[in-house]
């Protein structure tokens, strides 16, 4: 590719990752940030649209370190209440124009739904048709869309005209521009020298919750079965890893219960590795998920995932295998699974090396290696190929 811009495709990401700018230097939310960097590194330049929400960053979040990869600012909004659907409505103008604006400059497109900025990018392509190389991924729940936004975006997605779209899962009866893949969150050289976790029952396991703290996380289903007879004797310790609303309930729990509660908050990622470490089971019987990257970077270190029994997660997780999925959410199934894996002659260090095996379908590199060759060909239909094929 040339080095002249000019002659290059210049690609814009739409999305609505939460990034801070402090003293000068851009913050955004950490994976999303390793994603983009990644992906970035094949084109000689990146706008990236995003929400700014002031100058304190998160722990989660990550400095932008790629040079050619340029931020372009919304103000955020949005949020539950009267109040905060008024501010994003006195902000929608604004954005219909940045990113009007913004998708007429570039020459490739790159769009992360579902999120406001996506829906109105997919809303002008609708009418517009920009007949440009389009990409959306889409990282929600594909065959539940809730809310109704997100179903509405799923339905332009699948009335794309031009363009790919990427989703969570394999599925039946999809548009030939709708492909399958999974949230990459790993890099090649993380799984160095990582085996299996080694687990003994003597003095318990130490399991883990990372999210927000809110019911439709499962958070309650995990204190209701911690309080039950057989399973608390499993746990050494139950480590919480987020904030939100039910800060106050876990705290309150934990003072009840014979075992260790571990309250964190956020965390950068590679605290957050640190306590993969330290753990053997990973907890998360949320109720709407896309596919949750938590779930590959515990599984990359050995920490067995107890997941959901929904949207993609059920073609990732073989029940016994490399993970658990349970039968209902509520607390009697994740009970049951909590009994077995201290009844049951499981092989456990089995489970987890093939948890680590498992993760390995989500590096960056597998990811890019599969899109690269579509994305290519979604170039070569609309502008020379010659401008594109940049080898990293």
């Amino acid at each position: 590719m040339s080095s002249d811009i000019s002659s290059s495709p210049r690609l814009l990401i739409v999305s609505d990752t939460d990034f801070w700018l402090k003293n000068g230097q851009w913050y955004g939310h950490g994976p999303t940030v390793r994603e983009i960097e990644f992906i970035s590194n094949s084109f000689e330049h990146v706008r990236w649209i995003v929400f700014a929400k002031g100058d304190t960053p998160e722990k989660i979040a990550k400095p932008i370190t790629s040079e050619n990869l340029t931020i372009v600012p919304l103000a955020a909004a949005g949020g539950k209440g009267m109040i905060a659907k008024i501010f994003l409505a006195l902000k929608l103008p604004r954005y219909f124009w940045m990113i009007w604006r913004e998708t007429r400059k570039s020459t490739a497109i790159g769009v992360r739904s579902p999120s406001v900025p996506g829906m109105i990018f997919l809303f002008l392509n609708s009418l517009f048709g920009f007949k440009k190389p389009l990409w959306v991924k889409y990282a929600g729940n594909w065959v539940n869309p809730v809310p109704t936004s997100y179903l509405y975006q799923k339905r332009l997605i699948l009335k794309l005209r031009d363009g790919i779209a990427t989703v969570n899962g394999n599925w039946p009866d999809q548009p030939k521009h709708i492909h399958a893949f999974w949230n990459p969150c790993m890099y090649n050289e993380e799984f160095a020298a990582r085996s299996h976790k080694s687990f003994s029952a003597g003095e318990g396991y130490r399991f883990c919750f990372v999210g927000r703290l809110e019911e439709k996380k499962g958070v309650n289903i995990i204190l209701d079965s911690l309080k039950e007879n057989g399973v608390s004797d499993l746990v050494e310790s139950m480590v919480w890893i987020g904030t939100g609303p039910l800060m106050r309930t876990i705290e309150e729990t934990g003072t009840q219960l014979d075992m260790k509660f571990i309250i964190h908050g956020q965390m950068s990622r590679e605290k957050l590795f640190e306590v993969f470490q330290e753990c053997h089971f990973l907890l998360l019987p949320s109720y709407s998920e896309g596919f949750p990257k938590v779930v590959g970077e515990a599984g990359a270190l050995g920490v067995i995932p107890i997941v959901s029994k929904i949207s993609s997660l059920p073609q990732f997780i073989e029940n016994g295998q490399n993970g658990f999925l349970l039968e209902e959410l509520d607390s009697s199934s994740l009970n049951e699974i909590m009994r077995s894996i201290g009844t049951e002659n499981l092989d456990l260090e089995g489970i987890s090396k093939n948890a680590i095996q498992n993760s390995r379908q989500l590096t960056y590199d597998r990811f890019w290696e599969k899109l690269r060759p579509i994305w290519l060909k979604e170039l070569e239909s609309k502008m020379s190929i010659n401008e594109f094929d940049k080898e990293r």
